[in-house]
């Protein structure tokens, strides 16, 4: 418990030096891209757009956000959106709350294709946390997800075949 309240302090520390305090210096405290941003490659992301999704993450980098970070607020946004198409009824008990419901039905991916993005965040969230670029592991995160799986490595050449 200390160890929290040590961090929140450093957070309120940090937000309390920009000249206001507002939604924004949280997120830049916390190295959070907020859910406009979140949501803006998650857009380039379904709509298979690799340059848009890795040009946005570029200027978050830039603007020294947290790729574990990032990973993280793709998938709760990801979650969430399937919850709610899941158990419709009760899925808004269900969900985070940091997406309003529109956005959320909004979002045009199958069922399966959630699924698909969330097994496919949580593995570059792992490997993430085992490397020691997390930028490189972002950009392949999300060329992957944006190319819908279709980043394979190259097949292995036929052997020889004899006479």
């Amino acid at each position: 418990a200390d160890g929290g309240m040590r961090d929140g302090l450093s957070l309120l520390d940090q937000c309390s030096a920009a000249e206001t305090v507002d939604t924004a210096a949280v997120l830049n405290a916390m190295g959070l891209a907020g859910t406009l941003r979140t949501q803006s490659i998650a857009d380039a992301v379904l709509a298979g757009n690799t340059e848009e999704a890795l040009t946005q993450f570029e200027s978050l980098w830039q603007d020294g956000k947290d790729p574990a970070a990032l990973l993280g607020e793709l998938s709760g946004l990801f979650r969430d959106a399937l919850l709610l198409r899941l158990a419709p009824k009760g899925g808004r008990t269900l969900i985070s709350g940091a997406y309003g419901e529109n956005v959320l039905r909004d979002i045009r991916a199958g069922d399966g294709n959630l699924l698909w993005l969330l097994n496919t965040l949580q593995k570059h969230q792992a490997l993430l946390r085992e490397t020691g670029n997390p930028r490189l592991q972002t950009e392949l995160c999300l060329a992957e997800l944006s190319g819908g799986g279709e980043i394979a490595p190259p097949r292995a050449a036929a052997p020889a075949q004899r006479p």
